[in-house]
């Protein structure tokens, strides 16, 4: 796993956090709509006599506990990223790292942030990422503890 790889492994979590959170948003649309009137014209003994509301508030209630597992991966993950950037000798190759993967700032920003230029930026982050490159080749157990966290979604 290369440095960028590994940084954007947090981005990944939080993307897909994101889209849980839009999935549930949808799910409370549908709670709330108002569902058609049944003009049976006999009883079916058949049909559900649950509102229909009540599997979407079920299904909120996974998805929240979904995220909720989510964001503490993500907490972990990030955590584990931030002392593994802070194990960089170069403060600023750090605050590139940190802004770029933690912060998801724009190369523009960061410049701006930072006082450099884009140029420079682009420079520092390079260095960064070979510097971190090097950390990952010398402790290849911080790389396994991310992997180890990701797994956990899926066990």
């Amino acid at each position: 796993m290369t440095a960028k790889e590994y940084l954007l492994s947090g981005r990944q979590l939080d993307v897909r956090i994101r889209l849980d959170l839009k999935q549930i948003d949808n799910l409370h649309e549908l709670s709330t709509s108002v569902s058609g009137s049944g003009f049976e014209r006999s009883y079916n003994p058949n049909h559900p006599i649950e509102a229909p509301f009540e599997k979407c508030i079920s299904e909120i209630s996974e998805m929240e506990e979904k995220i909720r597992a989510e964001v503490r991966q993500l907490i972990e993950v990030r955590n584990r990223m931030i002392s593994t950037i802070r194990m960089l000798s170069d403060a600023d190759c750090q605050s590139v790292l940190e802004l770029r993967y933690i912060h998801y700032m724009s190369w523009e920003d960061i410049a701006g942030e930072m006082h450099y230029s884009l140029r420079w930026i682009y420079r520092l982050h390079g260095r960064a990422l070979a510097a971190l490159d090097e950390i990952l080749e010398e402790h290849p157990d911080i790389e396994e503890e991310v992997l180890a966290v990701g797994r956990k979604e899926y066990s």
